[in-house]
């Protein structure tokens, strides 16, 4: 099983990515989350989330973001950003 943190409905950031072991990129988190394990893919994401409603209120935007998470190393540890 595999947590897909971000997309756009065409390409998304998953484990390919985040427990990815080269250098190339080519999902829609554009490498922030390349390589850097889970957790760090996630803290990553939430950041990015938490900037992107930031700016939609500024521009008088609507966006509502609900993600629920797991953990694919721990089913039982489920996440909510």
């Amino acid at each position: 099983m595999m947590a897909v943190l971000i997309t756009d409905g065409r390409r998304r950031c998953d484990a390919h990515c985040y427990g990815a072991r080269g250098h190339h990129c080519t999902c829609i988190c554009g490498g922030r989350n390349h390589g850097r394990g889970f957790e760090t893919a996630l803290r990553n994401t939430q950041e990015m989330v938490e900037a992107q409603l930031r700016r939609d209120s500024q521009n008088d935007k609507a966006t509502v973001t609900i993600m629920q998470l797991f953990n694919p190393d721990n089913p039982e540890d489920e996440l909510e950003v």
